[in-house]
C-alpha cells in the first residue's frame, strides 16, 4: 500500500512590499510632514518621486543624538553654576577678611586694627579711671571729667545723693572703640574687687581720653521717683529717649492742640515703662522734636519736663522745651 506523501506547504516567506512605482508627480509629496518620511526624487525623472519610510536604525540614531545634545547641554549649564557658585562664594569669603583685616581708620588717618588700638588706649584708660575712683573727693574726680568747669556743680549735686565709693582694684569685662554721632568714645565696663560691675564712657580728647561723667553716671537732676513724688512745677532737663504716642490724657486729652509722646526714662525704672509727654501742636519745641526723631522710631534726646499745675497723674508731664538732641556735651 503506497501512502500518499501529504504535500507539505511551505511557508511563505514574509518579504517586504516592493517599493512604490516612480508614478507619483514630486509637487504631490514635497509638502509632507510625517518624520518617519522621506522624498526621493527619480534621478531618471526629477518630475516623479516616491515617499519612503526612515529604517529604524536611523530613527533610532536620531533619537539618541538629540538625547546625547540634551545630556551634554545640562551638564555644561551645571558646570557653569558650580562655577559660578564658587566665585560667588569664594568673593564672599574674600570680602569678610578683607572685613576683618581693614581696620577702622584712627584719628590721624592711620588705619590699625582694634586689637592694637586697645593695647594703645587700654593703659590710658586704666590710669585715668584708677585715679578717678581711688578717691571720693568730688574736685579730686572733676580732673579726670571732661568739661570739669561746668560739671563740678552737678557732681556736688549727684554725690550728695549718691555718695561716691572708693574702688581700689577693678578688671575691664568689656572695651570696645566707637562713635556717638561725630564724638569718637570708648565705652568699657569694669568689675571692682567687690563684685560690682560698672561702666564707663570716655570721650577722645586732644589730651587723650576724658571721662563724660553726665553719661556715666547717667546724671539725672533729680531722681525719677522723687520727680514723679514731689510733681515740680518748674522745668527740669533730663537725658531721655521718645518716640510718637497716640495716648492722650487730661490736661492734654485734645489731639488738636497737643502732640503725644512716650518719654523712655534713663536710667529704667521698675513698673515705669515710661511717663507720657505733651508738647503743644505747631510749638517750636513740638517742630524740633518732630526735625530729632525724622524717620526714626526713637530718639535720644535731652527736655525740659514739668508737671502742669492741675496734673492728677504721675506719669503726664509737659515738655517745655527741647534742650539738646543729643545726651553728649558738644
Amino acid at each position: 500500500m503506497v501512502r500518499k506523501r501529504k504535500k507539505r506547504r511551505d511557508r511563505k516567506s514574509k518579504s517586504p512590499p516592493p517599493p512604490p512605482e516612480w508614478d507619483r508627480d514630486s509637487s504631490d509629496v514635497a509638502t509632507t510632514h510625517d518624520p518617519h518620511r522621506y522624498v526621493e526624487i527619480d534621478p531618471d525623472n526629477p518630475n516623479k518621486s516616491r515617499v519612503t519610510k526612515l529604517k529604524k536604525a536611523q530613527t533610532r540614531t536620531d533619537k539618541f543624538a538629540r538625547i546625547l545634545l540634551f545630556t551634554l547641554i545640562v551638564g555644561l549649564c551645571g558646570y557653569g553654576l558650580v562655577v559660578m557658585g564658587i566665585g560667588i562664594f569664594g568673593s564672599m569669603g574674600l570680602a569678610l577678611r578683607n572685613t576683618n583685616d581693614t581696620d577702622e581708620p584712627t584719628l590721624d588717618g592711620v588705619p590699625e586694627s582694634a586689637t592694637e588700638r586697645q593695647k594703645i588706649d587700654e593703659p590710658a584708660v586704666r590710669e585715668i579711671l584708677q585715679n578717678f575712683l581711688d578717691t571720693t573727693g568730688v574736685e579730686e574726680r572733676a580732673q579726670w571729667v571732661r568739661h570739669s568747669d561746668s560739671v563740678l556743680p552737678l557732681m556736688k549735686d549727684w554725690y550728695e545723693r549718691h555718695p561716691p565709693e572708693r574702688v581700689e582694684k577693678f578688671a575691664f569685662r568689656s572695651f570696645s572703640d566707637g562713635q556717638f554721632g561725630e564724638i569718637p568714645v570708648i565705652t568699657t565696663q569694669i568689675v571692682t574687687d567687690d563684685d560690682k560691675t560698672l561702666a564707663f564712657l570716655l570721650v577722645r580728647t586732644p589730651q587723650g581720653p576724658r571721662i563724660d561723667w553726665k553719661m556715666s553716671v547717667k546724671y539725672q537732676p533729680m531722681d525719677w521717683d522723687v520727680f514723679m513724688r514731689k510733681r515740680p512745677s518748674e522745668p527740669l532737663p533730663f537725658s531721655v529717649r521718645i518716640r510718637l504716642s497716640n495716648i492722650y490724657k487730661p490736661p492734654f486729652a485734645d489731639e488738636q492742640k497737643f502732640r503725644a509722646y512716650e518719654i523712655l526714662l534713663f536710667p529704667p525704672v521698675p513698673d515705669v515703662p515710661y511717663l507720657l509727654g505733651y508738647a503743644r501742636f505747631g510749638s517750636e519745641t513740638a517742630t524740633n522734636l518732630e526735625i530729632a526723631l525724622g524717620f526714626e522710631n526713637t530718639a535720644a534726646v535731652i527736655l525740659e519736663l514739668r508737671y502742669p499745675p492741675d496734673a492728677s497723674d504721675p506719669k503726664v508731664v509737659e515738655i517745655t522745651k527741647l534742650v539738646r538732641n543729643t545726651w553728649i556735651d558738644p
